[in-house]
């Protein structure tokens, strides 16, 4: 598969989830969720619930795709002045990578970006911004 496909597939995954964040639509949430993550939590809906309500998402834009190998690709993501990365996993089953399986996005990673929304508010407060 080539950079290319690999950087639209996973931008529209992305773009897809965060859109579904953003209204809190959780089945779509979870559709586009990394398989792996899903065979693991316990309460994927709940967990999923938190990550909307915490990322309060109104904007965003993927400024970036890195790709690590054709299963394993990195998006730089923009959150207002924010971002952070988040990973996005291709699978046919869990603990299964695949190059003819489907882009994932694993939700413990996108709570990176409240995580480092959060500290920068931090710091923001603290120089008294």
């Amino acid at each position: 598969m080539n950079n290319d496909l690999i950087k639209t597939e996973v931008r529209v995954v992305m773009a897809e989830f965060l859109k579904a964040c953003r209204v809190g639509d959780i089945r779509t949430m979870l559709e586009h969720s990394q398989l792996t993550w899903r065979s693991v939590m316990a309460d994927t809906t709940q967990e999923l619930t938190d990550l909307a309500k915490a990322l309060s998402i109104t904007e965003f834009e993927v400024i970036r795709v890195d790709i690590i190998s054709n299963v394993l690709v990195r998006c730089v993501v923009k959150r207002g002045i924010n971002q952070g990365e988040v990973t996005l996993v291709k699978e046919s089953a869990p603990y299964t990578p695949d190059e003819k399986g489907k882009w994932g996005v694993n939700p413990i990673s996108a709570f990176r970006l409240v995580k480092r929304s959060e500290q920068l508010d931090d710091i923001e407060l603290q120089k008294g911004v």
